[in-house]
């Protein structure tokens, strides 16, 4: 029984040590703004925008994940899942910063987990 309590005490203070990250749904700015420097497993991304626009996201070693993505005016746009949000699932970067092609048209929101 000791062995079970303490295995089980193991994996719960492995799982803590993630943390959820969530950008709420913000303006993207039309210049490459840093969201976060930590490692983290994007799992969703989804954007609406006002007028057309792109959308482009990369790493803060430059490397593109999406690369002038283009967003129709007045529709939402699934532009990334990863099907689930348990663990570290989804698209690992090494920080991430995003940019829209025109100012104030592109609002997003992105959630993940940095381990």
């Amino acid at each position: 029984m000791k062995k079970l309590l303490a295995l089980m005490l193991s994996a719960v203070s492995l799982f803590a040590q993630n943390t959820y990250i969530e950008k709420m749904m913000g303006t993207v700015p039309n210049s490459a703004t840093s969201i976060t420097t930590r490692t983290t497993y994007v799992q969703l991304l989804i954007c609406s925008a006002s007028s057309t626009t792109t959308l482009t996201v990369t790493d803060t070693a430059g490397n593109i994940y999406f690369n002038a993505i283009a967003m129709t005016a007045n529709q939402t746009t699934l532009v990334y899942t990863a099907g689930g949000n348990q663990g570290n699932t989804g698209i690992k970067m090494v920080g991430i910063k995003w940019s829209a092609g025109n100012t104030n048209a592109l609002v997003c929101q992105l959630q993940g987990v940095q381990p």
